[in-house]
């Protein structure tokens, strides 16, 4: 499951574009992956800069 690139914007927060992979869900082997997106891509403060340098991953798991 790869829902792309998670590092990129501007050191101001203010524009940049997501090129590089550089965040990753961690987890132990019994543990299966469901599906995992980015978050915080889109989401502008009044600003308009984006929350972080990082978009963030959440994943969902099955749990056995």
């Amino acid at each position: 499951m790869d829902p792309g690139y998670t590092w990129g914007f501007d050191e101001l927060l203010l524009g940049g574009s997501l090129i590089q992979r550089l965040d990753l869900v961690l987890a132990t082997p019994e543990l299966k992956p469901t599906g995992t997106k980015r978050v915080g891509v889109s989401a502008l403060d009044a600003f308009g800069r984006h929350p972080s340098d990082h978009a963030g991953l959440v994943t969902a798991f099955a749990v056995p």
